[in-house]
């Protein structure tokens, strides 16, 4: 789970030069971030639900679209909206653009992650992989 921070132009870095903030290791209920938006997070909370047996990948997941499955990535989307909100209203970000694997799912969470995004715009990455290039752009 990554996270680069732009704002006129300029990255946004640490004291060390590194990422300003480092967002999956935020406390949620007490479990990190991670613990609910990695691939890890998504089977483990999928299984605690449906008590179904063993999913192994997100996209199994996903495609079963049953309540559980849209349950697990509502709660997703809102977590990760909680917590990436507020960091943005910190730093007056206005855009938050989706790349690399987790934006291959983001029509599975989009609405709830929606929902805690308050005048903030939400932009899904055409490249994947260059979604950091096009933010700075921004």
């Amino acid at each position: 789970m990554g996270l680069a921070l732009y704002k006129n132009r300029k990255i946004l870095t640490g004291t060390n030069g590194g990422a300003k903030e480092i967002i999956y290791n935020y406390n949620i209920g007490g479990k990190l971030l991670e613990d609910y938006v990695s691939k890890r997070g998504i089977i483990n909370r999928y299984n605690e639900l449906s008590k179904a047996g063993y999913l192994y990948s997100p996209k199994d997941i996903a495609s079963q679209n049953n309540e559980y499955s849209i349950q697990t990535y509502s709660e997703m989307g809102e977590k990760l909206g909680k917590s990436i909100s507020k960091l943005l209203h910190k730093y007056s970000i206005e855009i938050v653009i989706f790349g690399g694997q987790i934006s291959k799912s983001l029509k599975l969470f989009k609405n709830s992650f929606l929902k805690e995004m308050s005048n903030i715009k939400v932009i899904e990455a055409i490249d994947i992989d260059n979604s950091a290039l096009i933010g700075a752009m921004f």
